[in-house]
């Protein structure tokens, strides 16, 4: 049984109305001690609950009285051994941040290692493999029926993607708010809806930026070339594409990976998942980096070992390979990919979880 790890989890309301949530006792009081969190705040164990000033709750009474004798006590004008200390307690502050993403993302590669979930992302491996190897025979179609059938399995290979997607992410969100493994109930039908949500959030953020883009690409053509100020257009569209371009990638790295857990865990419509994808770019773009490129070292850590095998094997093969042969390699490599999908779909909870909801995480 959870139960202490359930009944040790608090909501924290500030006095300027927001919300964030502490993993446990000792680390709250740690922060309302320490005038972290406001002597204004309200909290509650569960959403049900109604929310109680600190000095109301015995577990928290002490602290919040030391917290607002220091507060008291440091009224007066701070001398520059203050300043001095405010400084370092701030660069302490940062760290400790550091440090908590770390944290995060070592615990993420716990709940990664789950059957229920590597056995999705390998699902998702072999289909990116086997996708791309129908695309090539796509080509082989008589000319009428190309885009036909090239419309017919993106939509197919989009929905089946982030169908594994919506229950990876539909799975950790559930063992991590129920501190147990989720019922099959409790992953369908919910995951089939968040499927076709997310499946339009990647069509909306993906297709209108790749639509930019080529129109920025096409753009130069399209101008008249007879008059010098047509050129300086074409310059200028020239370089605002490729600024787009350099921001606009690795943004379409984040979209699918933050965007699921998104509409997962606050359950918003399209539209309001998008938004909240782009408040979270505008307010945590450094701290979503640096997220992202700790993950992914970690998870290419986990994956390099599995494709040094398979490369070997198909070099030791030659260069002229079967076809036969080239589609069982790139199966294969799927297949390898399998720690680095699973990885990086629960580790991107871990990280909404934490940039929504979490505050800081004490180094006591």
């Amino acid at each position: 049984m959870n139960t202490l790890q359930d009944s040790d989890l608090w909501y924290v309301r500030l006095p300027d109305g927001r919300v964030i949530r502490s993993r446990n006792t000792v680390s709250l009081r740690y922060h309302v001690r320490r005038g972290r969190i406001p002597p204004g705040s309200r909290v509650r164990r569960a959403p049900t609950d109604a929310w109680q000033k600190l000095h109301e709750v015995a577990d928290l009474a002490e602290a919040a009285a030391v917290a607002v004798a220091r507060a008291h006590k440091n009224n007066g004008q701070l001398d520059a051994l203050t300043r001095k200390r405010s400084r370092t307690a701030f660069q302490e502050t940062r760290l400790l941040g550091v440090r908590g993403m770390v944290r995060e993302l070592l615990d993420a590669l716990d709940s990664s290692l789950n059957r229920a979930k590597m056995g999705t992302a390998c699902l998702l491996g072999m289909l990116g493999a086997i996708g791309s190897i129908t695309w090539m025979l796509v080509g082989t179609l008589p000319v009428e029926w190309r885009t036909p059938a090239a419309s017919a399995w993106a939509v197919l290979l989009l929905l089946a993607a982030c169908l594994g997607i919506s229950t990876i992410t539909q799975y950790t969100a559930i063992e991590l708010s129920k501190m147990r493994q989720p019922r099959l109930r409790e992953l369908w039908p919910s995951v089939v809806g968040q499927t076709v949500r997310l499946a339009a959030a990647l069509l909306l953020v993906v297709g209108g930026g790749v639509a930019l883009i080529l129109c920025l690409r096409w753009l130069p053509g399209w101008l008249p070339d007879d008059h010098p100020w047509w050129g300086y257009a074409a310059s200028a569209a020239l370089v605002l594409r490729l600024i787009l371009e350099v921001v606009f990638w690795p943004v379409i790295a984040l979209a699918p990976l933050l965007l699921s857990p998104i509409l997962v865990v606050q359950d918003y419509g399209v539209l309001g998942g998008v938004r909240e994808w782009w408040r979270l770019l505008r307010q945590h773009l450094g701290r979503i980096f640096l997220y992202e490129a700790l993950a992914t070292t970690l998870a290419a850590i986990f994956t390099v070992p599995l494709l040094i095998p398979i490369g070997i094997a198909s070099w030791s093969m030659g260069d002229h390979q079967p076809q036969v042969v080239e589609a069982t390699v790139t199966v294969l490599r799927g297949i390898a990919l399998t720690p680095l999908i699973a990885y990086l779909l629960v580790a991107n909870v871990f990280i909404y979880l934490n940039l929504r909801f979490e505050f800081f995480h004490s180094a006591r």
